[in-house]
């Protein structure tokens, strides 16, 4: 009896690896995965701060949104497992295929803004404090609105600042090589 089970479920299996469209949302899954693990990835780590996260986040967003536009215009460039498959074998992925898909991006992108939501306006100008458009925003007293004015006027202080910026992001930059 147990043999028999065995040999439907590997019967089962084998339709699934030759069955071509299960292949290609398999091929996409795989491409989807792997994008998803290197944006987990990048917001791991040391040095990893609001604003960096909220960066990351729209990138990604902007990113599935613009994958669900290449899909609908029929390119796949975007998931290399699955264009590889799409080209090797010489298919194309139907219509319903890729419907599925835009569906799942869309869904991706509007999911990550409910998990990230938008940072506070209130609070942009520790990102930039030399940002005037951001002071302007602000709802602190007027000796605190007095001090940033300083600070934001200081040249000294947004060379140095922009100085050990620069410094950061060439050391990002290597490390990352």
């Amino acid at each position: 009896m147990e043999g028999d089970y065995d040999g439907k479920l590997a019967s089962s299996y084998l339709e699934l690896v030759t069955d071509e469209n299960w292949l290609k949302r398999l091929a996409y899954l795989a491409d989807i995965f792997g994008a998803l693990n290197v944006f987990n990835l990048t917001l791991q780590g040391k040095d990893i701060h609001k604003f960096f996260v909220q960066d990351k986040v729209n990138a990604m967003i902007i990113k599935l949104q613009r994958w669900a536009l290449k899909v609908e215009q029929d390119s796949f460039d975007a998931f290399p497992v699955l264009h590889d498959f799409l080209e090797s074998n010489e298919v194309k992925i139907d219509k319903a295929t890729a419907t599925t898909i835009q569906d799942h991006l869309k869904s991706l992108a509007s999911n990550h803004r409910n998990y990230f939501p938008k940072i506070e306006e209130e609070i942009q100008w520790i990102r930039n404090p030399f940002e005037e458009d951001y002071l302007k925003k602000l709802k602190i007293s007027a000796s605190e609105e007095d001090s940033l004015i300083e600070m934001s006027c200081d040249q000294t202080l947004k060379s140095y600042t922009i100085s050990v910026i620069l410094v950061k992001y060439s050391e990002r930059l290597s490390s990352n090589r």
